[in-house]
């Protein structure tokens, strides 16, 4: 039996959009930081 666990293209989805809303939200409190440091 050489069966191996298929990811499914969903999960990857999924995982790819919570990747892309943390990474703006990280942006976006960096680009807050900056304006009140100037």
């Amino acid at each position: 039996m050489n069966k191996e666990p298929k990811i499914r293209p969903e999960y990857i989805k999924k995982a790819k959009k919570i990747a892309k809303q943390k990474s703006i939200k990280i942006r976006s409190i960096k680009n807050l930081r900056k304006r009140y440091e100037e």
